[in-house]
């Protein structure tokens, strides 16, 4: 087994904490997103001697990987994966994969991705992924015309986007649709790659913007919860539900015992998104005021205002707050509805799932539509402008305030989604939350663009990744060894 000392393993664990808490992922791809960000720079920097135990070791440091529990053989296996990549990277040049749009990047996320199912294998998450999708792809009907080998890799991506939130891993998974044999990967094979690299690339991206993608994720979306519970209850205990299958009232207690675990599973997932997201939005927000609003106000205004600055500060965290805390949880109904679908799954009782044919709306109603949708983006943002002013707030103050209104807003629905994914009873009507909902839309298309651009220019990721980490690791490493020196020269004693 691979066993390091972790006399310093604190540090890097709280530093990669920090690190997560700026650069907001799903739970179960932080480790993947580690993976590509030190390979980044230790290959961009040169440092690509002994590149898999190194990265082993500092996966293990920063307690991505257990320590004394990853077989040593798989050490020279590691080596092999790298060694792969860098015979398709070729002539490449290796400082252009700090960029994820250029080839190399391009590659790096594949190796990543490569790199961190073989050391933890999925089994349990490709398994659940691919019995959805054989479920999936029998029920569905599609009355767009599309391919059938088309309309079946869609749905398959729309599975897997839906049931893990999936999307860093979809690339390398498409890449091993088109080469099923590239995880054993000759000679011969890596060369074929690297001849159609460029076209290989094009299809991927392709298939990851097909304009079928959103009517999919939409429909799998009311689906995913039966598929989330079923996955928890076999990979529990397989033999209790073979046993539990013969009575339907012992695999209801099954389903509803698990329905609850995942419910309180959710919650706490729920608080820790909140909290992870609260950080985020507390640093970038301090940091903004530092570098951009005080000076501004006190120098070139000659005016300097605390109460904006105040709500600047503590308003994004506490609407966040308070709309993650009030989404609605499931209920005892809701659990029935889950366990009788569960077990229609089971008897292969499923029902045909219809995508109908998009209906082409005249131009002038499309004309008319996005007049009327740029209205409401001028009364929401026109509204909020105008109290702002009221306020006694700067242009700059009213630029930071919107845009992590807007930000935050987005954050706030998509952790709301993910936790009512679980809820299949229909959702509460009323004429003041469908006003709510009519008039927060444009702010949720204001925040989805500016996360879009803003995660382009996260001062915080360029100042942690290219400052601050490169130097701080070799510190960790320098300590590392010295304590170990020092252990030897004591045991010699």
């Amino acid at each position: 087994m691979i066993s390091i000392s972790t006399r310093t393993s604190r540090a890097s664990f709280v530093y990669e904490r920090m690190r997560n808490a700026v650069d907001y992922k799903e739970e179960h791809l932080i480790r993947r997103t580690a993976i590509e960000r030190i390979l980044k720079r230790m290959i961009s920097s040169g440092e690509t001697k002994n590149l898999g135990e190194n990265l082993a070791h500092e996966l293990i440091h920063a307690r991505y990987l257990p320590n004394k529990a990853i077989p040593l053989k798989k050490l020279g296996q590691l080596e092999q994966i790298l060694e792969k990549y860098f015979l398709l990277l070729g002539l490449a040049p290796l400082p252009e994969i700090i960029s994820p749009k250029s080839l190399p990047g391009w590659i790096l996320n594949l190796m990543a991705s490569e790199i961190d199912e073989f050391l933890l294998p999925p089994y349990t998450m490709h398994a659940s992924i691919n019995t959805m999708y054989e479920i999936m792809n029998r029920e569905i009907h599609v009355e767009e015309p599309i391919e059938p080998a088309e309309r079946s890799k869609q749905i398959y991506l729309a599975v897997s986007r839906t049931l893990y939130h999936n999307d860093d891993n979809l690339k390398f998974h498409l890449f091993l649709l088109y080469y099923p044999d590239w995880r054993q990967a000759d000679a011969a094979l890596i060369r074929e790659v690297g001849e159609n690299l460029k076209i290989i690339r094009q299809r991927i991206e392709a298939d990851l913007i097909h304009p079928f993608k959103k009517k999919l994720i939409t429909m799998m979306r009311k689906h995913v919860v039966y598929f989330s519970i079923l996955t928890e209850i076999i990979a529990k205990n397989p033999d209790e539900v073979a046993e539990a299958l013969h009575s339907d009232d012992h695999f209801s207690e099954l389903v509803t015992a698990a329905g609850n675990a995942h419910y309180r599973s959710s919650r706490n997932k729920l608080r820790r998104s909140i909290g992870r997201s609260v950080i985020y939005l507390l640093l970038t927000k301090f940091l903004i005021a530092l570098i951009l609003e005080i000076p501004f106000e006190y120098w070139l205004l000659q005016r300097y205002d605390v109460v904006p600055l105040l709500i600047n500060l503590a308003f994004p965290p506490s609407l966040l707050t308070i709309i993650a805390l009030s989404t609605r949880l499931p209920d005892d109904e809701n659990t029935k509805i889950i366990t009788r679908n569960i077990l229609r799954i089971i008897q292969g009782q499923t029902e045909v799932i219809q995508i109908p044919k998009t209906k082409r709306q005249k131009i002038v109603l499309r004309i008319l539509f996005a007049v009327f949708y740029s209205a409401l983006f001028g009364v929401s943002f026109g509204l909020m402008i105008y109290l702002l002013n009221w306020l006694n707030f700067t242009v700059v103050s009213m630029f930071v305030f919107l845009l992590f209104l807007s930000l935050v807003s987005l954050f706030a629905y998509r952790i709301r989604r993910s936790s009512q994914e679980l809820i299949v009873t229909p959702p509460p009507g009323g004429l003041i939350r469908s006003l709510w909902s009519f008039m927060t839309i444009p702010i949720l298309h204001a925040g989805k663009w500016m996360s879009g651009k803003f995660a382009q220019l996260n001062i915080f990721i360029f100042i942690l990744d290219f400052v601050i980490e490169a130097p701080f690791k070799s510190f960790i490493k320098i300590t590392e060894d010295w304590m170990n020196y020092v252990n030897e020269k004591k045991e010699e004693i």
